[in-house]
Formats: structure tokens, sequence, C-alpha cells
């Protein structure tokens, strides 16, 4: 039986093939794995505690970070539920500190041998909304470009 932790490799190419830098940030990219914020990063630390998203991607922005948050899950028919965690971490972040620096979420669901599928999310101020293009939702993850602009 596969994992979620199958998704890894897919993440990490399509964040690199978007633009994204895939490295840990303490080596210059934006890309944690895990707990790997663990200690490096404050904000996080202080409040996931013991919970660990698949990925975060730090998001540097006006002198400050932002979040951008990911959780997979192995089937399909999670995806929903991989989305929800990840605006429950986002909205945890965001009520400790009241301010809204984890603003994007993205579920993926599936395994390299069948498919993946990706819903994307961002949070307006005052609600979570999937990310459409042309009053289509995106099956896919945020571009750095793009996520500056919010």
């Amino acid at each position: 039986m596969d994992s979620e932790f199958r998704s890894y490799g897919y993440i990490k190419t399509v964040l690199s093939d978007i633009g994204w830098g895939v490295k840990n940030p303490k080596r210059g990219g934006s890309l944690y794995f895990q707990g790997e914020f663990y200690n490096h990063d404050e904000l996080l630390t202080n409040t996931l505690k013991s919970q660990k998203p698949e990925n975060v991607i730090l998001i540097p922005w006006l002198a400050e970070n932002y979040y951008y948050i990911i959780e997979a899950k192995r089937n399909h028919k999670d995806l929903k539920i991989a989305l929800q965690e990840d605006q429950r971490y986002c909205d945890q972040i965001n009520q400790e500190y009241q301010e809204d620096y984890a603003r994007f979420a993205t579920g993926i669901a599936g395994t390299p041998d069948a498919t993946f599928l990706v819903v994307t999310s961002f949070w307006d101020g005052k609600n979570w909304k999937e990310v459409s293009i042309n009053n289509h939702l995106a099956t896919g993850f945020y571009l750095e470009n793009n996520a500056k602009i919010f």
C-alpha cells in the first residue's frame, strides 16, 4: 500500500518547475518538508508545535514572512480533507498572531502510480476561496509570482 510520502517527489518537482526554490530556507530556498521549520522559524514552531504539514513554503514579502501550506493524502477521496487540514494550520497561525501570515493552502491526493489531484485555496482576509482561472477551479499549485500579489 502506498503512503502520502510518495507524493513528496512530485510536489518538489512541480514546485521547482513553477519557480519555487525547493531547498530548505536556511540553505537559500523556500521549502520546508515536514517539521524542518522547528527551531528555525519561531512563528511556525510556536504555533504548530508538534503538527507537521507535508510542506510549508516561506514567502518573503515586505520585510515579513508569509506562508503557503501543503498537505498530502494517499487517496483521491481524501483531497478535501487535505485542503481542510491545510486551512486549519493556516487558521491557527493567523489566529495566534492576529495577522494573515498564512494565506495559501494546497491539498494534494494520489500516488505516482495513479494520478495526483491538486486543489488550492487562498485566504482573502475573511474566507477561504478556491483558486480559479476564468471561472474554472485551478488544479495545480500556486505560482510564486502570483503569491506575492495578495
